[in-house]
């Protein structure tokens, strides 16, 4: 399997009610339909994705 590493750049709620992860990649990937791809999000720690506790 294929490691791709990109930048974590953000998360967005698209109008439907999902989430989507934004990220860029550091260089131009070409995805092959049914090939399995690991992406790796450089640049996000276990602590930035932890919920936030509202208080």
């Amino acid at each position: 399997m294929k490691e791709i590493h990109v930048t974590f750049a953000g998360v967005e709620k698209s109008p439907d009610g999902k989430f989507s992860i934004i990220y860029i990649p550091g260089t131009r990937q070409v995805l092959e339909p049914g090939k399995k791809y690991l992406i790796v999000l450089d640049g996000l720690t276990y602590d930035e994705s932890k919920p936030k506790n509202k208080q």
